[in-house]
Order: structure tokens, then C-alpha cells, then sequence
């Protein structure tokens, strides 16, 4: 097994890993045939080292298409509480290290827990994740996104699935036929036809940081949304989001804007709504009342269970102090 690593140190230490705790005789046989019949049966050399790399996701004892993790939400499983959902993508990613497949990084100032992967897990990712190289443009990411952006063939389109552009530093234009795309993110980018998000029926994720948002850009018509995030700079908040009935997870962040900009019935809408988080960046508007509101929509939500919210005004820490549900469901506040 080490000779069919080539002597690539990566390749030795996730297959090594990967093998740890492995005591019969027969399994590591069993492991070596497959090493041995599958791995170099490719010309291409990046293939090749896939193939070896993949013997470490393979020996990773879970269904991983039955765990996808968004920020710890597992948007698959409708039925554990988002604490115990939590945990599982923490038990995920600890599998994952434990595997080699993904790194430890040292708490930032702010103690975020970070983790990172190696440009070569990334690339093997990407690999299983289009069905190793079988469904090529399903995934697009970084700079394939920003240059197939260009391409106007529509039946490249309809093939993809996920774009995830984060600050390409590049002008992006938001593709018209995209009708099978189900994860859209987009942060730290200028972004150009935003009007034709709404033709993304199948849409469930989005994430979108851009200078305003409006309903021109057709956000009420996503109805299968699940996740949103959007980053917000100006007052308007659009007042469309309360059509999204089956979002479960919603994330604002807001600058020039308060929590006096999510018009009234928005939040209360949200019927399906389980973890909510509003950040604002600027002063405050109004004398409390509009925080009093917004916390009174949120407590009638019926499946609410996580907040992570700003509080600006005692008339609003008052309507959190007084409400036992407010309180049993707050994740994160800041005063």
C-alpha cells in the first residue's frame, strides 16, 4: 500500500490514517486489492493520486449525502433538534480530521473553530462531488464559475447543480437558464444580473452579499428556499422574504439598517423557520418599540429554536428579559 502511494507524503499519511485500527489480515488485503486494481487505471497522474486519496473517504463509516452540513444545520434530517443536528456536524468533522481529510487551525481572536483542507483534498472533492470527473460542471467553483459565467451554451447551465464563488475579485454575471442549480453562493464579488435568480426554481440554498436587494430580483419566487443569507448595506429589507414558507434557517446582516427595516409580518411568516440570525451594524432606529415587535413575531413562530440577535434599546431587552420562550431558544445576543 505505501508503494502505491508513490512516495507522496499526503497520500501516506490519509491512507495511513485511514487504515488505523484496522486489525484483520483480510481487510488490509481486501483494502490493497482495491488500491492496487483501481487506482492507476488512468493516464492522468491527478486522477491517479484521487484515487488513493478516496480510500480515506471510502473507509469513512458514514453516508455522507445523508449529513450534508451548512453551519452545522443538516437540512436532510427534518426530525432532531437543531442541537442535536449540531452535533452531528461536529461528530462529522470530527471524522473528517480524524481521517486527514480536513485540518485543525488554531482558534482565531475572536474564537471561531476553524478547520481547513489541503488544496489536493479540495481537488479530490471536487473529483467525487461531479461524480469523479463523470458530471463535469455540476459543481462550480471560483474561477470555473467566473469563466463558464461567460459561456452562454444552455445546456452547460442545465447541468449545474452548486456555484460557490467567494471573493473572486471578479465581475460576475448571474447565468439566465440555471434551471437544476440547487446551492448558490456568492460573497465578496460584484455581481451583475441578479434579476435572474428567479428563474432558479429548484433553488433551497442561497447566500448573497451584495449592495442592495430588492424584489425586482424575483427572491419571492424561490419558494423551495431552506437557507438564506444575505448581507445587506442600506435601509431596505425586502419585505418579499415573507413568501419563502419554507425557509427553516434566515441570517441578516445588516448595515445601515436596524432591526426597525424588517417590515412587520416577515418573521411572523416564517412558519417553518428554525434558527434565525440578525446582525446590525449601525445605531439605532426609533425608541425600542420596533425591537419589541420583531421579538413578538418571533416568539408566535412555532418551530422556532435558535436566536442570534442584536438588542439596541431596554424596550427590547425588556420583551427578551419577559419571555421564557425568547429566552430558551437564544443562542447569541449582543447588547
Amino acid at each position: 500500500m505505501a508503494k502505491e502511494c508513490k512516495g507522496l507524503p499526503l497520500a501516506l499519511i490519509v491512507v495511513g490514517s485511514a487504515m488505523a485500527g484496522v486489525n484483520s489480515v483480510k481487510a488490509w488485503e481486501c483494502t490493497k486489492n482495491n488500491l492496487t486494481s483501481s487506482s492507476w487505471t488512468t493516464p492522468n497522474l491527478e486522477m491517479k493520486v484521487f484515487s488513493i486519496l478516496k480510500l480515506s473517504y471510502d473507509q469513512f463509516q458514514m453516508m455522507v449525502t445523508e449529513s450534508v452540513s451548512w453551519e452545522g444545520f443538516l437540512c436532510a434530517n427534518k426530525t432532531k433538534s437543531i442541537g442535536d443536528i449540531r452535533a452531528d456536524g461536529k461528530s462529522v468533522i470530527g471524522k473528517l480530521k480524524f481521517c486527514c481529510l480536513l485540518e485543525s487551525v488554531e482558534d482565531d481572536i475572536v474564537m471561531r473553530r476553524s478547520v481547513k483542507m489541503h488544496d489536493i483534498i479540495r481537488g479530490m472533492a471536487l473529483w467525487l462531488a461531479c461524480a469523479q470527473d463523470k458530471k463535469m460542471k455540476k459543481v462550480l467553483v471560483q474561477g470555473d464559475a467566473v469563466a463558464m459565467s461567460r459561456d452562454d451554451d444552455v445546456d452547460q447551465w442545465k447541468i449545474v447543480e452548486m456555484i460557490s464563488i467567494m471573493g473572486a475579485g471578479e465581475e460576475w454575471s448571474v447565468p439566465s437558464e440555471c434551471p437544476n442549480l440547487i446551492t448558490f453562493l456568492v460573497r465578496g464579488c460584484k455581481i451583475n444580473g441578479l434579476q435572474n435568480i428567479k428563474y432558479m426554481s429548484q433553488l433551497k440554498c442561497l447566500e448573497l452579499n451584495v449592495w442592495e436587494i430588492d424584489d425586482p430580483i424575483g427572491i419571492s419566487d424561490l419558494v423551495l428556499l431552506e437557507y438564506l443569507s444575505l448581507t445587506l448595506y442600506g435601509p431596505k429589507v425586502p419585505k418579499e422574504l415573507k413568501n419563502l414558507k419554507n425557509l427553516k434557517l434566515l441570517t441578516l446582516s445588516m448595515t445601515g439598517a436596524s432591526i426597525a427595516s424588517i417590515p412587520l409580518e416577515v418573521i411572523s411568516s416564517l412558519q417553518q423557520l428554525r434558527v434565525l440570525k440578525v446582525f446590525c451594524f449601525d445605531g439605532v432606529e426609533g425608541d425600542g418599540k420596533e425591537e419589541g415587535e420583531f421579538l413578538k413575531e418571533v416568539e408566535s413562530l412555532p418551530k422556532i429554536e435558535e436566536l442570534n440577535v442584536d438588542i439596541c434599546t431596554n424596550n427590547g431587552l425588556s420583551k427578551l428579559v419577559g419571555s421564557t420562550k425568547l429566552q430558551g431558544c437564544l443562542s447569541v445576543l449582543r447588547l
